[in-house]
């Protein structure tokens, strides 16, 4: 009998000093931080390590440890409308990180629900002030406006919101199908503009081709009448220059005159000529100039 009350006893000592030394050994993870109470009073935030008597007393003293990593809590399908009175079904995810391990421990409870309930009117408030079309297209402007609002908050719970995410925003059939036709009518108005444009410059082209080639014309007309005119500028001066050097007398310049200009005057039956010469003098002078042949 004796030896069984001996055995219980061991037993009983046993048992009470491994959870003496268990209750005095704490082990905080690099992820974590621990919250040292003594008596119910906390006494100091424990990094990462580990402790053990007389840090850790045993029955008097309790250490809890908060998890400092980053979670995210989903945010429940919501009705929201927008400033034009339209109803869209929006949820969104949130992303938040402990960053004082006892505010979050002592000022808030159940840290998952504090974050949903402050997200979800957060959300209307914020979508609240666009209009349908606005919401569709500003999702980045939500996330971030929604995020600040919740992180001012947050701070007293020593926690950070660090993203928000919408993930949907559904508005009525009605709506969708209205906004397809919109857009599918702002495509053909912008496929007519764009077809306006096309022929409008085709035209200008056009145009402009016909411009540069009635100026290059009237440019090749003008070119060919200088030329024309310097070309016989040349030639009259060295037919000039011709005569000077030959001295030719007047005899001669007659004789051009009956063989060559005298007959081309009278090709034109619209001329008349009134002749005042001495017709014998000339024609005995061309008699004596002209050869046989001539």
């Amino acid at each position: 009998m004796e030896g069984l009350i001996a055995i219980f006893v061991a037993l009983v000592v046993g048992i009470f000093l491994l959870s003496t030394i268990r209750r005095s050994m704490t082990w905080i993870r690099p992820f974590q931080r621990g919250l040292h109470e003594r008596f119910g009073r906390f006494m100091e935030t424990l990094e990462p390590g580990f402790y053990f008597i007389p840090k850790i007393i045993p029955f008097i003293d309790v250490v809890v440890t908060m998890d400092l990593r980053e979670f995210f809590v989903e945010i429940p399908e919501a009705r929201v409308i927008t400033r034009d009175n339209v109803v869209l079904e929006v949820d969104c995810i949130v992303f938040y990180q402990v960053v004082e391990a006892s505010k979050a421990f002592y000022e808030v409870n159940n840290l998952d629900g504090a974050v949903v309930n402050l997200a979800e009117p957060g959300l209307r408030n914020v979508i609240g002030t666009f209009t349908v079309d606005e919401a569709l297209a500003s999702r980045e402007i939500i996330n971030t406006r929604l995020r600040d609002d919740m992180d001012r908050y947050t701070d007293k719970w020593g926690t950070r919101v660090t993203k928000v995410e919408v993930k949907r925003i559904d508005p009525p059939k009605d709506i969708q199908e209205a906004m397809h036709k919109e857009k599918t009518a702002e495509q053909i108005r912008r496929a007519v503009v764009i077809e306006a444009e096309g022929q409008k410059a085709a035209a200008i082209n056009v145009a402009e081709g016909r411009k540069q080639s009635a100026i290059l014309e009237a440019e090749g007309q003008m070119q060919a009448q200088i030329d024309l005119a310097e070309g016989q500028s040349k030639a009259i001066t060295l037919v000039l220059d011709a005569l000077h050097n030959g001295k030719v007398d007047e005899e001669v310049l007659n004789y051009i005159f009956v063989k060559d200009t005298l007959p081309k005057m009278f090709t034109s039956e619209s001329n008349k000529w009134i002749l005042n010469f001495d017709l014998p003098d000339i024609l005995n002078k061309v008699k004596a100039l002209a050869s046989p042949k001539d």
